[in-house]
């Protein structure tokens, strides 16, 4: 990605960078506290886009996060 940015000179201003490592691994499935994790996360990029104007300054609600499970149903 980088060097693509730096071919066609165009490299952003500043970035951010963010990563979860969940605690352990089992399944498919998130453990709560990565859900947890990720609601503050969507809010913390919601709040970054809001600051330079991508998103309107009214902080916009973070709608619940369906449980995965249903995506493994075959329809």
């Amino acid at each position: 990605m980088f060097s693509l940015a730096e071919a066609f000179n165009f490299f952003p201003s500043d970035f951010l960078f963010i990563g979860v490592e969940p605690a352990a691994t089992l399944g498919l499935t998130p453990s709560a506290t990565v859900i947890k994790t990720l609601r503050k996360i969507v809010c913390l990029i919601k709040k970054y886009l809001a600051q330079r104007g991508f998103l309107p300054a009214e902080q916009p609600q973070v709608l619940p996060l369906y449980r995965f499970s249903l995506l493994n149903v075959v329809a």
